[in-house]
């Protein structure tokens, strides 16, 4: 496949903007919709995602997009933590979920729901 744009050089520093105009973002978007609306997917454990990207990297990738999806006006990644806790009432881990909320208005599924 030929490009639009030009591949740059190592010498040019892209702007986000430049980034920006040569991301497939409309295709992104269906293809993240359509992984996070499959009910069949099914998200390694955080634990085995650090034994391929070290301990927090994908948290790194999570920020990275949520900038981008924003960036393009295409919608957000949301966060949500809950602290599981013993019976001392110590926290013993973060239960750590994320959401992608698109900007672009979803009809519901036959259930009624968006994702």
């Amino acid at each position: 496949m030929i490009s639009a744009h030009p591949t740059p050089t190592a010498s040019q520093l892209l702007s986000p903007a430049q980034t920006a105009e040569r991301l497939p973002y409309p295709k992104l978007l269906e293809e993240l919709v359509s992984l996070l609306q499959d009910r069949d997917v099914q998200v390694p454990p955080r634990l085995v995602l650090a034994l391929v990207g070290g301990k927090y990297a994908w948290r790194t990738r999570i920020s990275e997009a949520r900038v981008q999806l924003e960036t393009a006006g295409l919608g957000t990644i949301r966060n949500r933590q809950s602290r599981m806790q013993n019976d001392e009432h110590e926290t013993i881990c973060t239960v750590s979920e994320y959401r992608f909320e698109p900007y672009i208005s979803q009809a519901p599924d036959q259930a009624g729901r968006l994702f």
